[in-house]
C-alpha cells in the first residue's frame, strides 16, 4: 500500500495523471459529503458535473494518445519496410555478368517510364519488341533508338568484326529492315515528343538499354560487343544506379555522346 501511494505521489510530482487523480479525489470527497449530509444537493450535482467533465477530458486525452502512438507506428512501420526493401535490394542484386545475351525485357519496360537503345543493327530486337514499344509509346513512355548507319565504311566494319555473316550486304539488309520497323513507331499518335529514331557513323563496341524507371531507380544492360565470337553470344553486364553509380553515370554519358553525332532517320530519308 505504501508503495502505491509512494508511485501515486511520484506521479503527481511529474505531472503525470492528475485528471485522474483529480477525478478520484472529487469522487471521494462527493460520496463523503454524500454520506454525511453536509452539502446540498445543488453542490453534489456541481461537483459531481465537474467529476464528468474531467472523466471526458481524461478519455478525449487517452483517445488522442492513442491516435498518435497509432500515428506513430504506423510512420515507423513505413520506415521498417522501406529499410528493408533497400536493404534486400542492395543485398540481392544481380551480378555484374547476369548472362550470355540480354535478359527478357517486357517486364522491365512495363516499370519504366523511359527507355533508351543501342544496338549495331537490332535485327532480333526490332522484331522482338515491336509490338512492346508500341505499347510502351502509346502509354507515354519516352523511347530513344540508335542503331548503326548504313553506309558501306560501316557495314564493312561490321561484316569485318561478325564471325558468321561477314558479307557487308546481308548486315545492310538486316539494318534496313529494322529501321523499316522501327520508323512505323513514328505513325502512331501523339509520339512526335516521346520517340527518336537514330543512326550512328560509328560501330560501338557495346549495345545499351537504360531503364529510367517510375520509382525513380534506374538500371542499364550493356552488352559487349567482342570481335569475331564463334558462339554468337555476347557478355551482358547488368548496372543498378543505386550499387554502381559511376558505371551508370559512364554508360549513360556514353549514350549521349553517340547521340548527339547521331542523325535522325526522318532526315536520313529526306
Amino acid at each position: 500500500m505504501i508503495e502505491k501511494i509512494k508511485s501515486i505521489i511520484d506521479e503527481v510530482k511529474r505531472g503525470e495523471n492528475l485528471d485522474l487523480y483529480l477525478t478520484i479525489l472529487l469522487a471521494i470527497i462527493i460520496a463523503i459529503l454524500s454520506i454525511i449530509d453536509v452539502a446540498s444537493q445543488k453542490i453534489l450535482n456541481a461537483v459531481m458535473l465537474t467529476t464528468l467533465g474531467l472523466i471526458a477530458g481524461a478519455l478525449l486525452s487517452n483517445r488522442k494518445s492513442v491516435s498518435e502512438t497509432t500515428s506513430a507506428a504506423q510512420k515507423l512501420g513505413l520506415q521498417v519496410k522501406n529499410l528493408r526493401d533497400e536493404l534486400m535490394h542492395l543485398g540481392n542484386h544481380e551480378p555484374a555478368i547476369v548472362r550470355m545475351e540480354y535478359p527478357d525485357l517486357r517486364e522491365a519496360f512495363k516499370q519504366a517510364k523511359s527507355v533508351k537503345i543501342i544496338g549495331a543493327s537490332l535485327s532480333t530486337s526490332s522484331v522482338q519488341y515491336l509490338s512492346i514499344c508500341e505499347h510502351f509509346l502509346n502509354n507515354g513512355g519516352n523511347l530513344q533508338i540508335m542503331l548503326c548507319e548504313p553506309s558501306s565504311s560501316i557495314l564493312e566494319n561490321l561484316a569485318y568484326r561478325a564471325y558468321r555473316v561477314r558479307s557487308p550486304e546481308i548486315i545492310g539488309n538486316s539494318i534496313h529492315k529494322s529501321i523499316e520497323l522501327l520508323s512505323s513507331l513514328y505513325e502512331l499518335p501523339n509520339v512526335s515528343d516521346t520517340f527518336n529514331l537514330k543512326v550512328i557513323p560509328y560501330v560501338p563496341p557495346f549495345g545499351i538499354v537504360l531503364l529510367e524507371n517510375h520509382d525513380q531507380t534506374s538500371q542499364a544492360y550493356v552488352k559487349l560487343m567482342p570481335f569475331r565470337v564463334s558462339t554468337g553470344n555476347y557478355p551482358v553486364i547488368f548496372i543498378d544506379q543505386l550499387i554502381h553509380s559511376d558505371w551508370f553515370v559512364f554508360f549513360s554519358q556514353q549514350f549521349d555522346n553517340l547521340w548527339e553525332v547521331g542523325k535522325e532517320v526522318k532526315e536520313v530519308h529526306e
